[in-house]
């Protein structure tokens, strides 16, 4: 190239040379090749993420809605409805499933059976959505939506929301003692016992207690006289 014209072997585009007039500029037609080459393979790549994203997210509300059936798993007492209902509601049809993806792909590079997979990831969603539905409690951020729907203690009320919390946390740990989840109870109990200690885990309790700072007598005060998050809201 020289400036904005094009060279080839030193002539420059368009000119005659030994009675054959050059066109064109190979090597810009060259680049913009390998542009559209790199820009067909993003494309793919985006296609797959995409697909595998959407499968695992299909596969961990399966695994939800089983966890989260109206029939009593063996050795329940019971399921009340209403609650049953809330936990549902709270955790069932929205979400991209960010985290029972990463499980799953994690997972795959050590062999791990994806149905495995898919039951811890949604242990871990499960936190997650209990996670959120404390949040938007108004001791905590005070929020009305949540994924464009009424948040739980709105569409149901604060009493149901702590217990869907409550019940999903719960959860969690049940679904990762199951058989369902790796035949080998000694896995199992493994992984009970390494959910709580997770470097997340630790962030997320890190996260809870930069909520409650002692501002009492502030305009954001609650009842505790701890200040709320509601000018500060959960970003996650």
């Amino acid at each position: 190239m020289e400036g904005n014209r094009c060279k080839v072997d030193g002539v420059p585009a368009g000119q005659v040379d030994g009675g054959e007039r050059q066109e064109g500029c190979p090597n810009m037609s060259k680049l913009a090749s390998q542009a559209e080459t790199r820009l067909s393979d993003e494309d793919t790549v985006k296609a797959q993420f995409r697909e595998r994203l959407d499968r695992v997210a299909k596969d961990t509300e399966v695994a939800l809605a089983n966890l989260l059936a109206s029939s009593a798993a063996r050795q329940e007492v019971q399921r009340p409805a209403r609650l049953l209902e809330a936990m549902r509601y709270a955790s069932l049809g929205a979400g991209k499933r960010l985290r029972p993806f990463l499980v799953v792909e994690t997972a795959a590079l050590f062999g791990v059976a994806r149905r495995h997979a898919v039951m811890a990831g949604a242990a871990l969603e499960c936190i997650h959505c209990y996670s959120l539905v404390h949040d938007d409690l108004p001791a905590m951020d005070n929020d009305d939506l949540r994924r464009g729907r009424p948040t739980v203690h709105k569409a149901f009320d604060q009493a149901t929301a702590i217990l869907v919390g409550d019940g999903l946390l719960t959860l969690a740990f049940d679904a990762l003692s199951r058989p369902e989840t790796h035949p080998n109870p000694a896995v199992r109990i493994e992984l009970v016992r390494r959910l709580p200690r997770l470097p997340a885990s630790v962030a997320w309790s890190v996260d809870r207690c930069s909520i409650l700072r002692p501002k009492a007598g502030s305009t954001g005060a609650n009842r505790s006289g701890f200040q709320s998050r509601r000018s500060q809201p959960c970003k996650r």
